[in-house]
């Protein structure tokens, strides 16, 4: 009996000792793996730190490009009786793409709810200007502390000339250019001297600019409204049965940028003047102020049936329609 139970003593101590070196061995471990959490933790926190450092330094750099005019300038406007709100200036009656693209800003600052008033500056070349979808709006004065010159660098240079320079002073100052060429035409650098900051609606165009450009310039794509024109192609002369491009463009602007003749090449080069199966359709804006540019057009179109030719003037929902009833776009 006494062997027997110093039997089971020493068993017993043995489970005992086995207990405590496992319990050892379990807080051993997991000392070792708080060690290695700490060390990985502390190797993980100057990261941390750093890009927070180089995230506030960028931010830096942000506010400091932002904010290139003069402080005592801008501390002026902020500080100023003028009320917070945009005064939009361009063309917005003009029935043209920079006068649809005045309309667009106009209706993204009224659906965003901010203050604005329009003061139409006259196109200074003859464009019909009979869209008064924002008469409402217009205003003579710039009683707002911006102000966003919906006009490109050659007509903002003529500005101050038609507005007087008062208009520009003590207001923040934008220009809402467009350029599709990459090289920014040296002739329109003085346009910089009459801006704060410099909109663009694209990054290629962003690209261009700021090349050349000593102020910010910043991408503000164009605001896009949605709207259906349904209208049967037969209203417009066209064919119902056939797969239609369109291709549209304004004799105002430079030709070189619109490019209406790379369509016209392309679509001479993919399709016969007998294919029945597809069309280039081509609207041509302001066609009565260049009437050259129009029958140079029309030579080049003339031995084929399936390119067909708008030349007269569409209201907005008349050239709505028209995208509606054809397939593609070129541009």
């Amino acid at each position: 009996m006494i062997g027997g139970r110093n039997r089971k003593s020493a068993k017993s101590r043995k489970r005992k000792k086995t207990v405590r070196n496992a319990r050892r061995s379990k807080t051993a471990r997991g000392k070792r793996s708080l060690r290695k959490r700490r060390g990985t933790l502390a190797a993980v926190k100057p990261r941390r730190r750093k890009k927070a450092k180089r995230m506030r330094a960028k931010r830096r750099v942000i506010i400091k490009v932002v904010t290139t005019a003069e402080p005592s300038r801008l501390a002026a406007i902020r500080s100023g009786n003028l009320a917070n709100g945009v005064n939009l200036i361009g063309f917005t009656r003009e029935e043209m793409g920079i006068g649809e693209a005045s309309r667009s800003t106009a209706k993204a600052l009224e659906s965003a709810q901010i203050p604005f008033g329009i003061i139409h500056f006259p196109m200074p070349i003859n464009a019909r200007g009979e869209d008064l979808s924002w008469r409402h709006k217009e205003m003579s004065l710039a009683p707002y502390k911006v102000n966003l010159f919906h006009m490109n660098a050659d007509t903002l240079l003529s500005a101050p000339g038609y507005f007087g320079h008062e208009m520009f002073r003590d207001h923040f100052n934008i220009g809402y250019w467009a350029w599709e060429l990459a090289e920014f035409p040296e002739e329109w650098t003085g346009a910089f001297s009459l801006v704060d900051e410099i909109w663009v609606p694209s990054t290629f165009i962003m690209d261009a600019v700021s090349q050349k450009s000593p102020v910010p310039v910043i991408r503000i794509p164009h605001s896009i409204r949605t709207v259906s024109e349904h209208a049967s192609r037969g209203k417009f002369g066209l064919p119902e049965n056939k797969f239609l491009f369109l291709c549209m463009f304004d004799t105002h602007s430079l030709s070189e940028r619109k490019n209406p003749q790379a369509a016209i090449d392309a679509f001479k080069t993919a399709f016969h003047p007998d294919d029945q199966s597809v069309g280039l359709v081509i609207k041509v804006n302001n066609a009565q102020t260049f009437p050259l540019e129009l029958q140079k057009i029309a030579d080049q179109t003339r031995d084929f049936g399936n390119i067909y030719l708008f030349p007269d003037i569409m209201s907005r929902p008349q050239v709505n329609a028209l995208i509606q009833a054809t397939d593609c776009f070129v541009s």
